[in-house]
């Protein structure tokens, strides 16, 4: 519930992020089977268990779903904006119209690719995003 009230923060269409899992799949793997809006699909969330593990090490992870609007726009396209002023967003040197491409090295695709932005967020150091801006293709690292 907390995992699809997230991407709601976040102002997605939450139908182009249906799993390719099937409900079986989800639960074995410890993931909470969602429903989404009537004719929408459903969705394999985060379980409890990793919703709980990402606050202990990111306590202000509402916060930093909230400061940021990102979305989904050409297949695995996500394209920052409405970053909020004082943000973790700002202050790691992203600007709106940012489209996110790589999160230490590893390309992003997925919302759980996206999950793992907003966590590098939290750290001090050791983190780097790879995004294009305009044509360009730049690297912030913390």
């Amino acid at each position: 519930m907390i995992w699809l009230l997230g991407l709601a923060l976040l102002g997605q269409d939450l139908a182009s992020h249906a799993d390719s899992k099937t409900k079986e799949d989800c639960e074995k793997d410890g993931g909470s089977w969602m429903s989404l809006a009537p004719g929408k699909g459903a969705v394999c969330g985060d379980s409890v268990a990793e919703i709980e593990a990402r606050r202990k090490i990111c306590p202000n992870f509402d916060k930093v779903l909230k400061s940021a609007h990102l979305k989904n726009a050409k297949g695995n396209e996500w394209i920052v904006s409405e970053i909020k002023s004082g943000s973790l967003w700002q202050k790691r040197g992203f600007l709106d119209g940012d489209k996110l491409i790589k999160i230490d090295g590893r390309t992003i695709k997925t919302p759980k690719d996206v999950t793992k932005v907003h966590m590098a967020l939290c750290k001090d150091r050791g983190s780097e995003v790879a995004i294009k801006r305009g044509e360009r293709l730049i690297i912030l690292s913390w």
